[in-house]
């Protein structure tokens, strides 16, 4: 007695071929889509107004000779904006009144996505190569759509 059962169905070559071909092609858009987002992300720099001048995404020298640290974070009582005062004026070589702390603008640049990284299912006392590769991943694809 012999059994004849079919576990899948067959996919004809050139269906295959095709559906292979249009979802690397798909793939390699996104990525590529994603790459260029990334990019324009890190040259975004502050914008600086007449008599001000921009040091990248995070430092700014003002009107009044003041220079602008962007914090990211809110202020809750943790001393976040005291100590980008006193990291920057220290980096910079000058003193701390001469510093001051701002919120950042909403850019996509200064996205948090930590959280949300941090939630993946994984057990949280590993650490291998293949959690670090996911972990990094989402992380830029979510920098990227701006989350």
């Amino acid at each position: 007695m012999t059994s004849t059962s079919s576990i899948g169905m067959k996919i004809a070559r050139r269906t295959f071929l095709v559906t292979a071909g249009v979802l690397g092609g798909g793939v390699l858009v996104g990525a590529g889509l994603v790459a260029a987002r990334l990019k324009s992300l890190n040259g975004y720099r502050l914008p600086a107004g007449d008599g001000e001048t921009s040091f990248g995404a995070w430092l700014k020298l003002a009107r009044d000779g003041q220079f602008e640290v962007v914090v990211p974070n809110e202020e809750m009582g943790q001393g976040i904006y005291s100590l980008a005062i006193l990291l920057a004026a220290e980096g910079l070589d000058v003193e701390p009144e001469v510093v001051r702390a701002v919120p950042a603008p909403i850019h996509a640049r200064f996205a948090n996505p930590v959280m949300i990284v941090d939630g993946l299912p994984f057990d949280p006392r590993g650490d291998s190569a293949g959690k670090r590769a996911v972990m990094w991943t989402f992380e830029k694809i979510l920098r990227a759509v701006g989350l």
